[in-house]
């Protein structure tokens, strides 16, 4: 129950309930998965506290959400819920949403920190991605690689069911300095195909590594 948060927040919190799920149960496998390509999944040690920015000035500029080493620039009109999601999901690093509730799922992005760099190929990380999705969606496929500030970023997309809504996600997984960073991008039906692309690769396009 969440009687004191604001509707776009409750609606991030309810939307986030599934796709939150495969993203810790994702660190949680890597955690658990054995050997070397298992990286710790606690995220809470050593991060860095967020601010929650509004968007202001030009409408086109993204919203700064920090996080530990990092900081990422959600979509136009999305704010900061990292402060909320934490206080139910404690291995979400940062995390963002669409501040404009449409049929009850706010879209939204949510990262999770890793301490140990024990990943060193790319079938390693995919193969990961692909057994962890798998877990609590359907559709699971492997998608080229991309980039996050010059860091290779593996990428996998799924469907998750959310109460009685499809969600499609999207799991980025890179390295930096050696912590692994999982980015997972939720978005409802209300929003169109060419929106969400344009979206994550903006968030992907301006995030930016704080050595």
């Amino acid at each position: 129950m969440l009687p004191l948060l604001p509707r776009a927040t409750r609606a991030h919190l309810r939307g986030i309930a599934g796709p939150t799920l495969a993203v810790v149960l994702a660190a949680g496998g890597l955690a658990g998965c054995g050997g070397d390509e298992s990286p710790s999944a606690d995220s809470t040690a050593g991060a860095t506290p967020t601010q929650s920015t509004q968007p202001s000035g030009d409408p086109t500029d993204g919203v700064p959400v920090e996080g530990d080493g990092y900081t990422l620039l959600a979509p136009p009109g999305w704010a900061d819920s990292t402060d909320q999601v934490r206080e139910r999901f404690a291995r979400v690093d940062a995390a963002a949403a669409d501040t404009a509730v449409t049929g009850g799922f706010a879209d939204n992005i949510n990262v999770i920190v890793s301490d140990k760099r024990r990943i060193n190929t790319q079938r390693k990380a995919e193969r990961i991605l692909r057994r962890e999705l798998g877990m609590v969606g359907r559709n699971v496929r492997i998608q080229e690689p991309d980039e996050l500030d010059g860091e290779v970023a593996y990428h996998a997309t799924a469907r998750l069911e959310v109460g009685r809504i499809t969600v499609r996600t999207s799991q980025y997984f890179a390295a930096h300095e050696k912590k692994w960073y999982l980015l997972t991008f939720s978005y409802g039906p209300q929003t169109d195909a060419e929106t969400e692309a344009e979206e994550v690769q903006q968030v992907l396009d301006g995030w930016s590594w704080q050595d």
